[in-house]
């Protein structure tokens, strides 16, 4: 298919969504993307309650807080689903399918990320099978699906694209769910691609506290700064936050390291610096004296001059941290 041609498809169809009902934006977004299945008629545009107990016919158990959560649902739809019989590896998932849902979420914006994120853990929980779901909130749609691990299940949230205020950009981002961009190896393999290519990105390419601190360091991150410890501390602080900030209310992550910090308990994060980052600086000597060494004694003799040196604590000449503290203050 003619990729402008795909695209125009996209967008118009991502225009309908104040003019039809979820399940039949749903099923009208993947007819653009491609997508060959019979849709399923069965479970249209249902009261939570009745898919899972009713319709499902499900003996599960929900505690409180997913019982509150699944109220935050106005309406669930069953699309369709795709099964291995087209792919080359059979049985690669459980229960050889994977089952493509829409749900319409009530209007609360600032947990709208909060809200589909649990719902896909709860509804995964519920088949027990990979999901794909299309979340719909006031003019925006977003997709989600989970991999369960050894430790769980790891959720996958796409970005919000509001249908009202359609760019080329988002147009290409959802274009890359068209299923002909993907291999027909094995079921699992197409799963984790849709997932892969439709994810945020601090989901896939995670930044790891280690990542965050010493590519301050050593300038990786193309950050100016001066080697000092204080410089460090502070700069990689606000790497931890990057995601956070860009998100605002929507980001959420159960598994990355950005949720080791507590946004209200800065102490937390000064500790992990002062013991963390310091004990391993000072332990990989070679880093240390081969960086900062020669820069170190020229500083301190031009700071120090004609000081006796009975003057300073021994200590300094040990410790390079202490070291670099004692100019600092001696600059001021």
């Amino acid at each position: 298919m003619n990729n402008s041609y795909a695209l125009s498809e996209i967008e118009k169809v991502l225009s309908t969504i104040e003019n039809t009902d979820l399940y039949t934006y749903g099923i009208k977004l993947y007819r653009a993307l491609n997508y060959s299945f019979t849709p399923l008629t069965s479970l249209i545009n249902q009261d939570i309650n009745r898919f899972i107990y009713l319709n499902l016919n499900k003996n599960i158990l929900l505690n409180t807080s997913e019982i509150d959560t699944l109220k935050k649902i106005s309406a669930i739809s069953l699309l369709f689903s795709i099964n291995d019989k087209n792919f080359r590896k059979k049985k690669s998932l459980p229960g050889d399918q994977i089952v493509f849902i829409a749900i319409d979420l009530i209007p609360e914006i600032k947990d709208r990320s909060y809200n589909a994120h649990t719902i896909t853990q709860i509804i995964g929980k519920i088949y027990k099978i990979p999901v794909f779901i299309l979340f719909y909130h006031e003019d925006s749609i977003l997709f989600s699906g989970l991999i369960f691990e050894k430790h769980g299940a790891e959720v996958f949230l796409s970005d919000w694209y509001n249908c009202k205020n359609i760019d080329t950009d988002n147009s290409i981002n959802l274009s890359y769910l068209s299923i002909e961009n993907y291999s027909v190896n094995s079921l699992k393999e197409f799963y984790q691609d849709i997932l892969f290519v439709i994810s945020r990105k601090y989901y896939i390419y995670p930044e790891s506290k280690e990542y965050l601190t010493y590519g301050t360091i050593t300038n990786e991150l193309n950050i100016q700064n001066e080697g000092s410890f204080s410089s460090i501390n502070e700069i990689t602080k606000n790497n931890f936050h990057y995601f956070r900030n860009l998100y605002g209310y929507d980001f959420i992550d159960d598994t990355s390291t950005y949720d080791i910090f507590n946004e209200k308990d800065e102490e937390s994060f000064d500790n992990f610096i002062d013991v963390d980052l310091k004990s391993e600086l000072i332990e990989d000597e070679t880093f240390m004296y081969n960086e900062f060494e020669e820069e170190f004694e020229e500083e301190f003799e031009e700071k120090s001059g004609d000081l006796d040196d009975s003057e300073i604590n021994e200590d300094v000449f040990d410790d390079p941290l202490k070291m670099l503290a004692w100019l600092e203050s001696e600059a001021k």
